[in-house]
């Protein structure tokens, strides 16, 4: 249900005010999605969801970030227009597709807002059944791979999408599972709550 709500506001609403707007954007479009990975998982309970819901929030934000050129393209702003103001960018420059100190601010904020949830969201990997520990670090630091690929072209999105490499995405993978497995071998066996 709440997929379908967010599916009719995408096609009726194209500008958001202010980050809680965003923010409540994503608890219908990108939150159920983790919630059922949990439920699947056989791991849903209150403090699970909260932090998968910091992770998959935290992973659209990163996806608007990386998107904004295409998301136009489609009529559709997802950057907060408070902080697009805030930051001195308006409308016009959107038109233009400017790239300019108000831009790298205002995109500066998002990054930081969206960084800020997938670590707060990461504690979840410990939490998980030992089957699932790997893909759900992966969900939060691809997010934050997508946010250094941001940086790394000094948030100018206009000029190109940023995009992570098919070497980091290996990186990752091997960094995650080398983790859990060094994190078994010293904490014991995590249980599914997270704690040996």
């Amino acid at each position: 249900a709440q997929l379908l709500t967010a599916f009719r506001r995408d096609q009726q609403q194209t500008r958001y005010e202010s980050p809680d707007d965003v923010l409540d954007y994503c608890r219908s479009s990108a939150n159920p999605v983790g919630r059922l990975v949990l439920h699947l998982g056989r791991a849903h309970d209150e403090r699970r969801a909260e932090l998968s819901d910091r992770i998959c929030t935290g992973l659209q934000l990163a996806n608007f970030c990386q998107d904004v050129a295409n998301d136009f393209d489609r009529g559709r702003i997802y950057l907060p227009q408070q902080t697009l103001r805030e930051a001195g960018y308006d409308e016009a420059m959107f038109t233009r597709r400017e790239f300019n100190s108000a831009f790298r601010l205002a995109m500066e904020i998002e990054v930081a807002r969206a960084e800020s949830l997938l670590r707060a969201g990461l504690p979840l990997a410990d939490a998980m059944p030992r089957e699932l520990q790997v893909q759900i670090e992966l969900f939060a630091r691809g997010g934050l791979a997508i946010l250094d690929a941001v940086r790394r072209i000094d948030y100018d999105v206009w000029r190109r999408r940023p995009q992570v490499s098919r070497l980091t995405k290996v990186s990752l993978l091997v960094s995650a599972w080398w983790r859990r497995r060094v994190l078994r071998r010293t904490t014991g066996s995590l249980s599914a709550d997270g704690i040996s």
